[in-house]
């Protein structure tokens, strides 16, 4: 409930104005309705939480002394009722103050003001006491069981909410490259921004240490570009390869539980048992890679520099520091990008096509026919949005 805090003139106010009607009631007994004697509890017991906030909130007040002597039982009985009030629903309150619902009946009790007796029980207001055969306790445990039952039941809608939110999410976005999980620092548009800063700094330091030796320029800007060809041709075969190799290794020990045999074949299934099979095992063997697609990074770019093909274009610069680094990083960020599901795809301007604006941008100067590719586009997927714009150079 809501309470204010009211100066000390006004609760002395009322003070004197409850003494003064008790006051002519002195000696008789007064009959009360049930509704004006809730009404005055719950006016007492406002009272009551509003002295306490005025001594929480300003403890060097003097709220008075002339208390009813009743007040320190009160104020426990209002605590309690206000940490009891806490823990309920709204619409609950009630039973904070062991009141029925409205639509419940009482009689009206009568009270003698000397002794604070009633002479009926059930009357409304009153919390019953331990030990009292009164209906109400009976009523309010049941009551508090519903609750409990409740809340339980509350809880298991919002697991399963948030479970089938989760599944949904999940069948959502699976293979959907349009979906992607922002907290993976690994995520496609991540993998295109990385991949264009190493033409920004790994390119222009190989591209100074190679044209050393090489001198022209168009030849160091084909060897460079060559790196990448070679590089991304090399991590679609090996993700292929390892795509196999993880599916193999899923179905073995589901069709051969015990034995573990080698074969992998499902010609003892139905065709929908065999698609079912199939599908399940592509989709989770691509998911694994992909996770774990770091792991991998390291022992697939020391392979690459054992390909015949890079030995042959490289020759002796292959142990150049900056040409190492280079195809290091390079290769290190089409891994990521083949292992995407759907891969992430690349595009090269042929040489003489007009120069495309919207995929590529212009090395060194302008034009409208192209003379060479400087450095690939990077598309989301193949036939997908563009990640990362390319560089060609101009005729």
């Amino acid at each position: 409930m809501s309470v204010d805090i009211y100066p000390k003139e006004c609760k002395e106010e009322w003070r004197d104005s409850i003494t003064t009607l008790l006051s002519s009631l002195e000696g008789r007994d007064a009959v009360v309705s049930s509704n004006m004697l809730a009404r005055g509890s719950t006016h007492y017991v406002e009272l009551m939480m509003t002295e306490k906030k005025m001594k929480t909130h300003n403890p060097q007040m003097d709220t008075g002394s002339d208390l009813p002597p009743e007040y320190e039982e009160t104020k426990v009985l209002t605590e309690t009722k206000e940490a009891h009030d806490r823990s309920l629903q709204p619409g609950e309150q009630f039973l904070s103050a062991g009141l029925p619902p409205s639509n419940v009946g009482a009689n009206s009790p009568r009270i003698n003001k000397k002794s604070g007796t009633q002479k009926s029980k059930g009357a409304m207001g009153e919390l019953p006491q331990p030990g009292d055969n009164d209906p109400r306790i009976k009523w309010r445990g049941a009551y508090e069981d519903l609750h409990r039952s409740w809340l339980y039941q509350q809880s298991q809608i919002s697991e399963l909410t948030s479970r089938l939110s989760s599944f949904a999410s999940k069948q959502l976005t699976d293979g959907n490259p349009n979906f992607t999980d922002l907290s993976d620092r690994n995520r496609p548009t991540k993998i295109g921004e990385k991949f264009g800063t190493v033409f920004d700094d790994e390119w222009s330091e190989a591209f100074e240490e190679i044209k050393a030796i090489l001198g022209k320029d168009d030849v160091c800007i084909d060897c460079l570009l060559n790196i990448v060809k070679l590089s991304y041709g090399y991590c679609e075969r090996i993700a292929s390869q390892q795509l196999e190799a993880l599916k193999n290794s899923m179905l073995i020990p589901v069709i051969h539980p015990f034995s573990f045999g080698q074969d992998t074949q499902l010609k003892h299934l139905t065709r929908a048992e065999q698609k079912l099979i199939d599908s399940a095992t592509t989709k989770h063997a691509k998911e694994y890679r992909k996770v774990t697609a770091m792991a991998s990074v390291q022992d697939v770019c020391k392979k690459f520099f054992n390909e015949e093909s890079l030995k042959k274009l490289l020759k002796d610069n292959l142990t150049k520091p900056k040409i190492k680094d280079y195809v290091e990083r390079t290769t290190e960020h089409l891994w990521l990008m083949v292992v995407q599901d759907p891969p992430m795809y690349l595009e090269f301007a042929n040489k003489g096509n007009p120069v495309n604006k919207e995929l590529f941008r212009f090395y060194d100067k302008k034009g409208k026919i192209v003379e060479r590719t400087i450095w690939p586009v990077v598309y989301l997927h193949k036939g997908g949005p563009v990640i990362s714009k390319g560089y060609v150079y101009p005729q």
